[in-house]
């Protein structure tokens, strides 16, 4: 038994190490889409046939990375949505937070969007938040096209556009989304000419 837990925390190790390793050379490299197997297994200090019977394959090492990071700022989404009675303060949040989240792991986030099978339409992180701001959606304007505008939402959020405006400030980037949100969600309660209230603190679990 004592033999069994050494393995398992061995085997926990060396995951965190592999995905350390793998989060640190997507965030260094100049092209983060032409970092390899072999160089994750080797900053890591483990077998590339380690990496490959883990995670499958890298599509599998990005989303598995992706998730870890993600499943913070998922379990911390419930408790800010509970602060804003208002169903548009909380799309905004949600919003504003995956937007910060995207900022702050900008490297495996664009290498993931960018990755065939590991599209994000298609990974559980995307549905949980695609379900997360069509409950909001619903709440604000009810559930005629509820579906499309959560996906249009979350398309403001992806991070090639995030990448894209690199040259802008986050809180300019979060103050734009914010304004996006709430013409796409309540349009009559923007007065002409002003863009909107101040940006909220970041809320990211951590992350």
């Amino acid at each position: 038994m004592a033999d069994g837990r050494a393995l398992r925390a061995d085997a926990v190790r060396n995951r965190l190490r592999v995905l350390e390793a793998a989060e640190q050379l997507l965030r260094e490299a100049e092209d983060p889409s032409a970092v390899t197997m072999d160089a994750v297994a080797a900053a890591a200090g483990v077998g590339k046939g380690t990496l490959f019977r883990r995670f499958g394959d890298r599509n599998g090492l990005v989303q598995a990375l992706y998730a870890e990071r993600a499943d913070l700022v998922r379990a911390a989404l419930p408790e800010l949505i509970a602060s804003f009675p208002d169903p548009v303060d909380r799309a905004v949040a949600v919003l504003d937070t995956i937007t910060v989240f995207k900022l702050d792991n900008l490297a495996v986030s664009s290498v993931l969007e960018q990755a065939g099978r590991g599209s994000p339409y298609e990974n559980p992180t995307y549905g949980a938040w695609h379900a997360l701001v069509r409950e909001q959606v619903v709440a604000a304007r009810g559930p005629a096209h509820a579906d499309h505008f959560a996906h249009a939402l979350l398309a403001a959020t992806r991070s090639d556009l995030l990448g894209h405006l690199r040259g802008t400030s986050p809180s300019q980037v979060r103050a734009d989304l914010e304004a996006f949100v709430r013409s796409c969600l309540r349009p009559d309660e923007l007065p002409a000419g002003v863009s909107t209230p101040a940006v909220r603190p970041a809320h990211t679990g951590g992350t």
